[in-house]
């Protein structure tokens, strides 16, 4: 008996050191343990197939990097998206900082004005306009603002169902993969497979 628990050991380190799972996934990764210790093949030195932790811990590992890659691509098409949407935008940005510092200038200008009343009667005159203009470029930004949010929170959802789409897709892999090896301990008759992709 010490000496299947030594295997057991050994088994689920090597499995745990392969396996670097996802944090949603590690309850269900280090069941294995579980799995192996409560396997009748496990009790019954006979039918316990240690070659099926050699085939499919590799298996395990595969569904595992696959997530990873899944995961990367995700984020990737995210942030290529979201520096899409953003540069659009920059002409418009622009735009309105053009106009803003032409507004701006206007009214600064009357600040070069000799006589205290010269200034007075210059920004009377030119701040009803440029107030305007000032609005204007507000009401733009606020419109041009509500649009790219719309565009990055449509983005973010995509980012959010391509990133469930992977943990389903790991999640029904890895757990027929656990399934496969739990049947395959108690197999004494079980051989390695001719393909390993399985999954």
């Amino acid at each position: 008996m010490w000496f299947k628990a030594l295997i057991l050991s050994l088994a689920v380190v090597a499995v745990l050191g392969a396996v670097a799972p996802p944090a949603f996934q590690i309850s269900e990764e280090t069941s294995l343990a579980d799995i192996l210790l409560n396997s009748p093949a496990f009790r019954n030195a006979e039918t316990f197939n240690l070659g099926c932790i050699d085939f499919y811990v590799p298996e395990l590992k595969v569904h595992a990097d696959k997530y990873d890659d899944d995961v990367k691509v995700c984020q990737e098409d995210y942030k290529k998206g979201f520096e899409g949407i953003d540069a659009t935008y920059a002409f418009s940005r622009n735009e309105l900082f053009d106009s803003l510092r032409g507004s701006c200038s206007a009214l600064l200008g009357c600040d070069s004005q000799t006589t205290n009343s010269g200034a007075f009667t210059c920004l009377t005159k030119t701040c009803p306009d440029e107030i305007k203009s000032i609005n204007k470029i507000a009401d733009n930004a606020t419109d041009l603002n509500k649009e790219v949010v719309e565009k990055f929170n449509a983005i973010e959802t995509t980012l959010l169902n391509c990133q469930v789409l992977a943990q389903r897709t790991y999640r029904t892999n890895h757990g027929q993969c656990l399934e496969d090896l739990n049947g395959c301990l108690d197999d004494p008759n079980w051989e390695y497979p001719a393909s390993t992709a399985l999954y």
